[in-house]
């Protein structure tokens, strides 16, 4: 703040009540020097150079009333001219009655007001205990009286704890493990979840539930992963360990069981992973590895198996027959170990091309450059030949076979077949359409008829 460059002296005797007794009014002029006034019972003022810029008239008087809001401990007295402003601080002594005073005596202050009956504070300053006088700093005139804070009268009526009303707390306190209920005064169990994800909190409650798959640690209060074997013979267990090892020979399940397979790949050739055990896929619907020569639908025991090149010539097999039977694999894409599905294309006569400008549509000439190869096929610019129902084929009636097809027969119908894919038919909606599958990253492709389960590199067909 400020210091203000002059005094300032305002008399309004209509803005504060003098409240005085008539009584023991000194008054001393006082100028810019500064000076000491003194007042009946003690009473000082220490007025510093400065303080003032002209010859002031100060004087003091005991004034009647009863200032609220502290404890008031000797008398008061009111400082005029009313309104003086001091440029700096000036030092006001007064006597106290250390009999009125209820706290530490130390404590007592000048309390310092514009008027008797409006806001009284303590000036900084302290207490002369042998003296018996409270000397405070003031920049204004004002009443003054000495005194101290109100005494405040502790209440704990049936409170242990919690504050007492006056700053301090109620005796005798709560104990470890226990906290105060401020609004009541009791003393209650302290639950207490330090580092704790779980567990008692100490007080019958819980610190927190663990998640789906986690245990509480009752000891450390951590959640922990919960092992889960139900059902499991092996495994993971969910935590990192597992629920057990499988016999030799076995293997472990995805849902944890000991089996004898899981695919194809852990059986022996020419067997299939049914239902997670090894089994034998031959039979006369599926001959795998018969020795055939494509002379007939049927020679590979059904319509739907087809008879396809050996390319081994100097085994065993090859060395009886260079074609071998290859079964269905179409609707279920299953073939035993050794084996893989396949797809059969069929190509147009109208495909067969030797330069891209020989495929309708931009299409390319697939093949070896310089050789004869095929135009693949697309969905509007070569789509696939259709899977008609031949019914032009009848029946032989002394031979009991097809005139047209070696088929066995006991009536025309039988020997009825799809033009592609050699299915009996009795009408076109018998014949499954030919669907065109794209090469990868193509929209163009192969014209699939059939899939077959063919011999996966290096494998070979036993001897017959």
């Amino acid at each position: 703040m400020k210091n203000l460059p002059a005094v300032m002296i305002t008399i309004v005797l209509s803005a504060f009540c003098s409240c005085s007794s008539g009584d023991n009014v000194t008054g001393t002029m006082i100028g810019p020097e500064g000076g000491t006034v003194t007042g009946a019972g003690g009473v000082q003022l220490q007025i510093p150079a400065g303080a003032l810029d002209r010859e002031v008239e100060i004087w003091i008087e005991t004034a009647t009333g009863s200032p609220a809001g502290f404890n008031r401990t000797g008398d008061v007295y009111e400082f005029g001219p009313a309104g003086t402003v001091f440029a700096e601080p000036v030092e006001v002594k007064l006597p106290y009655d250390e009999s009125s005073v209820q706290g530490p005596e130390s404590g007592v202050r000048v309390w310092w007001a514009l008027s008797m009956n409006g806001d009284w504070a303590p000036l900084e300053g302290s207490a002369d205990t042998t003296q018996n006088t409270a000397t405070g700093l003031a920049t204004h005139f004002s009443f003054g009286a000495p005194g101290e804070p109100e005494t405040c009268q502790p209440d704990c009526a049936g409170r242990e704890c919690g504050p007492d009303g006056c700053g301090d707390t109620c005796p005798p306190g709560c104990g470890t493990g226990e906290t105060c209920n401020q609004t009541t005064g009791t003393c209650e169990c302290a639950p207490d979840c330090t580092n704790k994800q779980c567990g008692d909190d100490g007080c019958g409650g819980d610190c927190g539930t663990c998640g789906a798959g986690e245990t509480c640690n009752q000891a450390t209060g951590a959640c922990e992963c919960a092992p889960d074997c139900t059902n499991k013979q092996c495994g993971d267990d969910g935590c990192g360990g597992d629920c057990g090892a499988c016999d030799a020979g076995q293997l472990c399940s995805p849902d944890g069981a000991c089996v004898e397979c899981l695919t194809e790949a852990d059986c022996l050739f020419l067997q299939l992973c049914t239902d997670a055990v090894c089994e034998d896929a031959y039979s006369a619907q599926a001959p795998f590895c018969d020795p055939c020569y494509p002379s007939g639908p049927t020679v590979c025991g059904g319509r739907s198996n087809l008879c396809l090149m050996y390319h081994y010539m100097d085994d065993p097999f090859g060395q009886v027959s260079d074609y071998y039977c290859a079964p269905d694999c179409y609707e279920t894409g299953l073939c035993p170990n050794g084996f893989e599905c396949s797809a059969v294309v069929t190509v147009k006569q109208s495909d067969l091309c030797q330069s891209d400008a020989d495929c309708p549509g931009g299409l390319p000439c697939m093949g070896t450059p310089g050789e004869m190869g095929f135009c693949p096929c697309h969905d509007t610019h070569n789509p696939c030949s259709a899977n008609t129902c031949l019914q032009d084929s009848t029946c032989g009636t002394a031979t009991g076979t097809c005139q047209m097809i070696d088929l066995p027969c006991t009536q025309d119908s039988d020997c009825n077949m799809c033009s592609i894919t050699g299915h009996h038919c009795l009408s076109d909606a018998d014949c499954r359409p030919i669907l065109c599958e794209p090469h990868e990253g193509q929209d163009y492709g192969n014209c699939v008829n059939t899939k077959v389960c063919g011999l996966t590199q290096d494998s070979h067909c036993p001897a017959p």
